[in-house]
């Protein structure tokens, strides 16, 4: 049997936190707002699968209460209510960028490492070529 204190989870807070995040309240606030921090949250999503989709809607709930705010804004608001959203959490509103880096025709752009002899044959060169230009 597992040691610590009994959870604090009711059934009930799955109705509670989707509530709360349908009024565009993040699951941190959420759940500072119902008296947990955001870890036991999580916790409990692990423990309960009824909690993780309640977590699941509050989001697309909140989303939809945050965008339904953008449309309704106007001036800085606008922005204010386009930030929220992009940090949401669903990727919806991100600005993602990926960027592919390859050298020359789709090569590497860090050569494969040499085999073993190569590279000692390197390193013997250089260290003479050092050893030459101190002379």
């Amino acid at each position: 049997m597992p040691a610590g204190r009994p959870s604090e989870y009711r059934p009930e807070y799955c109705n509670e936190i989707i509530e709360l995040m349908a009024t565009g309240l993040s699951l941190t606030a959420a759940g500072a707002d119902l008296g947990f921090a955001k870890q036991t949250l999580h916790n409990w999503a692990d423990e309960h699968p009824e909690f993780m989709d309640a977590i699941k809607i509050g989001q697309a709930k909140r989303q939809a209460a945050l965008e339904k705010r953008l449309y309704a804004s106007e001036g800085a608001q606008v922005t204010a209510h386009i930030f929220a959203l992009k940090n949401t959490g669903t990727g919806d509103w991100r600005e993602k960028h990926d960027y592919e880096h390859t050298g020359k025709d789709g090569a590497p752009l860090i050569p494969p490492a040499a085999d073993a002899t190569t590279f000692a044959r390197q390193v013997a060169f250089l260290l003479a070529k050092g050893a030459v230009e101190k002379t």
